[in-house]
């Protein structure tokens, strides 16, 4: 280096290779947001596995205060090299306080029978004559929500339940107040009154119930 770090050009230089080294090493450390899919959600473990924008390989994360709901979500996976972290959910989210509330598919059959893993439905066509609700004990992700369902009558007391599309809540909403319930093996029936109807749910809509006391 002639002349070293007295010589201007030399000195800037060096100064730019410290600057992209040190820039290097940070986004190693730390590298920066990435948008990815829902796989599938470990919710006792805080774990989701997602797949990056652009990728096919699987990747498992932490979840912590936000997670989501059902699986095709987008996430925002944020934090450093050995902890990435989902930071952000589009489309609605289960708080870590919140574990009154999880997700369905809806079914629009009416019958008094089990909806089948994954789903909840009404014994009427029109959501603001329901006086029944058939869940499954088993959420759209597989998850066990035998708890969650449990949390609108426990105990013998009367409970609600408010249902809305998880993708677009203000276009489809249905309160239920529940009035009786009778557990089965794998699902429950639970008998209840409308309190406010807003809407229509179509087959297969990712539908998020929060179970009140």
């Amino acid at each position: 280096m002639k002349g070293g770090f007295a010589d201007q050009a030399t000195a800037m230089s060096f100064r730019d290779i410290l600057r992209g080294m040190v820039r290097s090493e940070v986004g190693r450390i730390r590298p920066s947001a990435r948008y990815a899919t829902v796989v599938s959600v470990d919710r006792p473990a805080l774990k989701c596995t997602v797949n990056y924008t652009g990728e096919t390989s699987p990747t498992v994360v932490n979840m912590g205060s936000v997670q989501p709901v059902y699986a095709g979500q987008q996430v925002r996976i944020e934090g450093g090299l050995n902890d990435r972290y989902i930071g952000d959910v589009t489309g609605g989210a289960v708080h870590e306080d919140c574990w009154d509330t999880a997700a369905w598919k809806w079914s629009t059959s009416t019958a008094a029978t089990d909806p089948g893993a994954g789903f909840l439905k009404i014994n009427n066509a029109s959501l603001g004559s329901a006086t029944a609700l058939y869940v499954n004990h088993t959420d759209a992700l597989a998850c066990d929500a035998t708890n969650v369902v449990h949390v609108c009558y426990g105990a013998g007391n009367a409970g609600a339940a408010v249902l809305t599309k998880a993708n677009n809540p203000h276009a489809a909403i249905l309160g239920l107040k529940i009035t009786g319930r009778t557990h089965n093996a794998a699902w429950d029936s639970m008998t209840c009154t409308v309190f406010f109807a807003v809407g229509a749910f179509a087959s297969g809509d990712i539908i998020m119930a929060r179970m009140v006391p």
